[in-house]
């Protein structure tokens, strides 16, 4: 096997077109939301919200008083949550804002048979068509810190502002207006790839609205580990990873780079370590260091490949890869690359390192369990 690796600038994958004006990382869910109010309370013009889970308990109060102030004080406000991830209870309350002048819609509500296992998975705020808050954190108090530690979510955000924002809001209104992509807007990008005519195109928002962009992300992401230099590190709570995926991080391990998986000891689904478990052996074989969050429910979603760093709402699972919406974004500045990267290596330094004998002595339900779930991994 022939080892690329190492063999590149320090520095990894290089600058990208535009950056953001703004960055802040968030590592603790009751200072995103403190912030995110805060921004919508002072908001100018509009407010997009795009969210797979929307409960009406204290937190989901808290944002719908703070939408209602904003659209009373002319601000014109766009609400979607997704249809299965947000119950119908969910969605009684969430209408009922059109009475305040606030539009409203469900992605394909669960009625909706033929489009049930398309879901938007997106956690997505816009202020003014110019701030954009993004991350794993849904609108629930379930991401709140509780007494109990062992409850508490671990989750990832990002405050941005900037050109790219302007993406963001052109692919929820996309959405919003036709909850599908038109094939003639696929048949376009097509053309326009062919003519090279997106070279231009803003590189640090990663939306996969489209086959084509999902096939393009795909593709770029496992070239990434592939060319990485020195360091792969992934946080996921939902390791379902493809066949390439694994043959990927095998082989950058095998090849001297410091590959690291951060995945959950327990899960809000209950049998997604069991099904991650199934990965274990070939990649703990290959020189892949695992490590499991212990302290809490681990909820947050970004990879870093060198000094390339991507947060968003993406699993490492089948879902995220061919059937739900997802957005991440690519991170530009300095300060907040270093922060993440310490604040990675801090949580793998608290977590629990996986070796090969204790995993080996797993008990047999539990990987069995975990076989039989992996059966359906293209719905997981």
């Amino acid at each position: 096997m022939d080892c690329l690796h190492g063999s590149n600038s320090s520095r990894g994958f290089g600058r990208l077109n535009g950056m953001w004006d703004s960055e802040k990382v968030y590592f603790k869910n009751d200072d995103y939301f403190f912030d995110l109010v805060v921004d919508i309370n002072e908001s100018k013009s509009s407010v997009v919200l795009e969210t797979y889970i929307f409960k009406p308990d204290r937190l989901g109060h808290q944002i719908i008083s703070s939408l209602i102030k904003a659209s009373l004080r002319g601000v014109k406000i766009k609400v979607m949550i997704d249809g299965v991830g947000s119950s119908a209870t969910t969605a009684n309350p969430i209408r009922f804002l059109h009475n305040y002048g606030i539009e409203t819609k469900v992605y394909h509500p669960i009625s909706d048979f033929f489009h049930l296992n398309r879901r938007d998975h997106r956690k997505i705020v816009l202020i003014d068509d110019y701030v954009a808050w993004v991350g794993s954190q849904n609108i629930t108090s379930d991401h709140l810190p509780h007494v109990e530690n062992r409850r508490n979510w671990y989750d990832v955000g990002l405050r941005v502002s900037g050109a790219g924002v302007t993406k963001i809001n052109s692919s929820f209104q996309k959405i919003w207006s036709e909850q599908r992509p038109r094939k003639n807007y696929i048949k376009e990008k097509i053309k326009r790839l062919k003519k090279k005519e997106l070279t231009t195109e803003i590189t640090h928002v990663r939306l996969n609205d489209s086959v084509l962009d999902r096939i393009r992300y795909i593709n770029e992401f496992i070239q990434k580990i592939s060319k990485s230099n020195y360091r792969v590190w992934l946080t996921t709570p939902y390791f379902v990873p493809t066949r390439r995926l694994i043959k990927a991080l095998s082989e950058a391990a095998r090849c001297g780079v410091d590959v690291r998986i951060l995945l959950p000891a327990q899960s809000d689904v209950f049998f997604m370590p069991w099904v991650a478990d199934c990965y274990y052996e070939v990649l703990l074989q290959s020189g892949v260091k695992i490590f499991e969050y212990e302290k809490g429910i681990l909820h947050a979603k970004y990879l870093i490949l060198d000094d390339w760093i991507l947060v968003g709402s993406s699993n490492l699972n089948y879902r995220s890869f061919f059937w739900d919406l997802e957005i991440d974004i690519v991170v530009t500045q300095d300060m907040t690359i270093k922060a993440i990267l310490e604040e990675f290596d801090q949580k793998t330094t608290q977590a629990n390192r996986v070796q090969r004998d204790w995993f080996n002595r797993r008990s047999f339900w539990r990987k069995f369990l975990g076989r039989v779930f992996l059966l359906f991994r293209q719905w997981l």
